[in-house]
């Protein structure tokens, strides 16, 4: 594995994945936060995730390993991924006895609340990840999403590059 020209291999444990959008290329994309094998916060952007072959789709809290490449996004986190090499390496760590060895992992990068997340990304431009534990919570609310893609934006989903091959899952109606 190591380095082939930009790219670097890594090996990622997947922690957040973002609602997908349309991308200018006619392609559907999520960015994808993670933590590298070394302990440091990674974004990975774009990942068109409903192109992916099914044995490439990764859920959240498992190991992957894929080359990756310093993307244009100026974040010292951000990185595009080669999805061809996309080798999920790991189950989900989400069964009882998986929560330790997660808190392992994500709690070293912990900070103290969002304010100290800032200072430091106003000091050293980094980290533009992070989490935190918050004081209190006073409640959680989930409700429908309002906000429908635009008939541009669905538009751009249905079109395809005569180069790229349609996602594994039908994008229809029901699933935009």
């Amino acid at each position: 594995m190591g380095v082939i020209g930009p790219w670097h291999y890594k090996q990622v444990l997947i922690v957040a994945r973002t609602y997908p959008t349309p991308a200018r290329r006619g392609v559907e994309v999520s960015c994808t936060g993670g933590i590298t094998k070394s302990g440091e916060w990674i974004r990975l952007f774009p990942v068109p995730y409903r192109f992916l072959s099914l044995d490439r789709r990764f859920r959240k809290y498992q190991w992957i390993e894929a080359y990756v490449a310093k993307s244009s996004d100026p974040r010292p986190e951000s990185f595009q991924i080669d999805i061809d090499s996309i080798k999920i390496i790991s189950d989900p760590l989400t069964t009882k006895d998986k929560w330790q060895e997660r808190k392992n992992i994500v709690y070293p990068l912990k900070s103290s609340s969002l304010c100290s997340l800032q200072l430091a990304r106003e000091a050293n431009k980094y980290p533009t990840l992070g989490i935190f534990k918050p004081k209190s919570i006073h409640g959680f609310d989930i409700e429908p999403s309002t906000s429908n893609w635009s008939p541009v934006e669905r538009e751009k989903l249905l079109q395809y590059s005569i180069f790229e091959k349609a996602p594994p899952a039908c994008i229809g109606e029901d699933t935009i």
